[in-house]
């Protein structure tokens, strides 16, 4: 058997069946929670069999050499709510998923070095340390603009160019969702620039720019700088 597929970069996976010989035997195809729907076809032709999220589907069927089985995905995009600030002094913010992935925006970093502190003898003049911090031009404090119901209306699915053997862990995911943010003003960084600080939510009520931009938000272990906790803005 073998089995071809971008998961989780991808909304399909395609297995191929290689028996020494026909036989009759079951296989139960998982059916991720994460999914909305999901379909089976054996050989182009549909599988007419329960396919129910959060469960297996099992099909015995008389299996021979070649047989390829396709199962498709229907994924939309969810909000997770992150906790409600007391009092309503700061805004919730809501996490984006689809499918098995979280996204989140990526901010541009910058590695500066730094001589960190002696803990002992060793090899200290082999070691090299660096503090991960946001470029001084990033832009990070955006709020998304969508349907808080159907957020899906607004954020897109799309394919992103990437260099040849790139590895999609490091910095150039193969997919993406693109959709509408504007600038919450009144939400900055925390701490001293040469120690900045993750902000807390942004204070209510926000103060947002007049502009509308079009943002890309990046699966979640793609960005080792990330916002994945934003503001919502109706649209």
């Amino acid at each position: 058997m073998s089995v071809d597929t971008q998961y989780p970069f991808e909304d399909e996976v395609r297995i191929t069946f290689r028996p020494e010989r026909a036989a009759s035997f079951p296989v139960q195809f998982r059916v991720p929670g994460w999914c909305v729907a999901a379909t089976i076809e054996i050989n182009g032709a549909k599988y007419d069999g329960t396919v129910q999220p959060g469960t297996f589907a099992r099909v015995n069927r008389m299996w021979e050499s070649g047989d390829r089985a396709v199962i498709k995905f229907t994924n939309s995009v969810r909000l997770v709510w992150g906790p409600e600030p007391e009092a309503g002094v700061r805004v919730q913010c809501a996490a984006v998923e689809r499918g098995p992935l979280v996204y989140a925006l990526r901010i541009p970093e910058q590695w500066i070095p730094f001589t960190a502190p002696d803990h002992g003898p060793g090899n200290e003049a082999e070691i090299k340390s660096y503090r991960l911090l946001p470029m001084e031009s990033a832009v990070w404090n955006y709020a998304l603009v969508a349907d808080r119901d159907h957020p899906e209306r607004d954020l897109e699915l799309k394919q992103l160019g990437v260099p040849k053997d790139a590895r999609p862990w490091d910095g150039s995911s193969p997919i993406g969702l693109s959709g509408k943010a504007r600038r919450v003003l009144n939400w900055k960084m925390e701490g001293d620039p040469e120690h900045p600080m993750t902000p807390g939510f942004p204070f209510n009520p926000m103060k947002l720019s007049a502009q509308v931009e079009t943002v890309t938000l990046v699966p979640f272990g793609t960005a080792r700088l990330r916002m994945t906790f934003l503001p919502i803005v109706m649209t």
